[in-house]
C-alpha cells in the first residue's frame, strides 16, 4: 500500500517567484520611500533653521528695543550694531563665520549659527523711515538712528530662510517728541 505524499515546505520554484514579486515590489516603493525620507529631512532642516533663527532675531530685538538714550549708540554699520542698554551693559552683535555673535562686555558668545556669510545686515532709518548711510553714532552723540532694521539669512545645506525684522528702541527721542 502507497503513503500519499504530504508536502512540507515551498518547491523551488514557489520561491524564486516570491522573490523575484519581492524584487519587483521593493523596486517601485524604494523612490517613494526615499521621497518621504527626504522630504522629512527637508521639514526637520527647515524647522531648525527658523527656531534658532526666530530665537536670535527675538533677542536682539528686545535688547535693541532697550536702547538707553539718543547717546547710547557706540557704533552702527551694515554689518555690526553696538549700543548700551538700560542696564548700563554694552551689547554689540555681528556675525563671524556663520554664526551671529553677542557680545555683553568681554564675554562673547553664538546667538545663532548656520548664518550665512554675509548674511546679517543692518539698516537703519530716521524720523521719516529714510535710510540713514551713515548713522551718526558715539557715546555721548545724539544718533540720528530712530528704527534699527535687522535681516539674518540663514543656510543649511541647500536651505535658505531670510528672516527681517524692524525695531523701534523706547528711549529714543524722536521728532516730533522734541519739537512738538
Amino acid at each position: 500500500m502507497k503513503r500519499p505524499r504530504l508536502s512540507k515546505g515551498f518547491t523551488l520554484i514557489e520561491m524564486i517567484m516570491s522573490l523575484i514579486i519581492f524584487i519587483i515590489i521593493a523596486e517601485l516603493a524604494g523612490p517613494l520611500l526615499s521621497i518621504a525620507v527626504d522630504s522629512i529631512s527637508y521639514r526637520v532642516d527647515r524647522v531648525d533653521l527658523e527656531e534658532s533663527g526666530n530665537l536670535g532675531l527675538a533677542r536682539m530685538s528686545r535688547e535693541i528695543r532697550r536702547l538707553r538714550n539718543n547717546q547710547s549708540v557706540v557704533s552702527a554699520t551694515a554689518t555690526e550694531f553696538e549700543f548700551v542698554d538700560l542696564d548700563n551693559v554694552q551689547i554689540r552683535y555681528r556675525l563671524v563665520g556663520n554664526s551671529l555673535m553677542r557680545r555683553q562686555g568681554a564675554v562673547e558668545n553664538a546667538l545663532a549659527d548656520q548664518v550665512q556669510a554675509g548674511g546679517l545686515d543692518f539698516t537703519y532709518l530716521d524720523d521719516d523711515g529714510n535710510t540713514l548711510a551713515t548713522p551718526t553714532v558715539g557715546l555721548g552723540t545724539n544718533t540720528n538712528i530712530r528704527r534699527v532694521q535687522v535681516q539674518i539669512i540663514f543656510q543649511n545645506g541647500n536651505h535658505v530662510m531670510t528672516l527681517q525684522t524692524q525695531v523701534m528702541p523706547r528711549n529714543v527721542r524722536h521728532e516730533a517728541e522734541m519739537f512738538g
